[in-house]
């Protein structure tokens, strides 16, 4: 196990370290250029893009598929909560099994979640064809991340798998779709500071306050 911790946590530093590296990367290429002059404030867009705006009656997605903004926002919540298992393993945690009675249902759950999002892409034509095989792997590995979670939280102790696969999952993230775990906040961001620099925020009168 000791092993098996040191590379999960060496795993997780080096996906921190090639995510921050894209990101900069990212970032160094600077916003795109816009000639017309501001009409109002990019930091209100940027709260509308993580306020009102991430709402499902602001997606429509969201607000004609309910069911399935449930179960991404189950399905995300609970990826989170796996890592934050992994974080307590590595970091041999003797209170694991106290966290088990609220974090185990919650991880079911987002299981559940998480293999239905992917029954949903096989099962419906439209999105199959705009799928890549990298649309399903990050799928299988992350929700093989949670079910492996919810097994070490309902054995004896914390259970070998739930490291190695935490070890490939960090390992893969910086390569493939997980690599939206950074990229969404900065594509938000800068979303946001368009909708706000041009004082169109959907639902907000101009020059008023969102």
């Amino acid at each position: 196990m000791g092993i098996l911790r040191t590379l999960a946590g060496l795993a997780f530093l080096v996906s921190i370290a090639a995510l921050t590296w894209q990101a900069r990367r990212a970032l160094s290429q600077g916003p795109p250029r816009v000639e017309a002059p501001p009409r109002g404030r990019a930091r209100d867009g940027v709260a509308y893009a993580f306020g009102r705006g991430m709402s499902p009656w602001a997606k429509e997605s969201a607000r004609l598929h309910p069911a399935v903004y449930v179960a991404g926002v189950l399905y995300h919540v609970g990826i989170f909560t796996s890592i934050g298992v992994v974080g307590l393993v590595v970091a041999g945690a003797p209170w694991l099994d106290r966290v088990s009675v609220v974090v185990a249902p919650l991880l079911a759950l987002s299981a559940v979640a998480g293999i239905g999002l992917l029954a949903r892409r096989v099962a419906t034509p439209g999105i199959r064809t705009v799928s890549s095989p990298d649309d399903y792997a990050s799928n299988l590995a992350a929700t093989l991340l949670i079910v492996a979670a919810l097994v070490s939280m309902a054995s004896d102790g914390p259970a070998p798998s739930l490291l190695v696969v935490a070890t490939l999952v960090f390992l893969y993230a910086p390569l493939g779709k997980i690599r939206h775990c950074v990229f969404f906040f900065l594509a938000r961001a800068g979303f946001g500071r368009l909708l706000g620099r041009r004082g169109v925020l959907p639902g907000v009168a101009h020059g008023a306050r969102p």
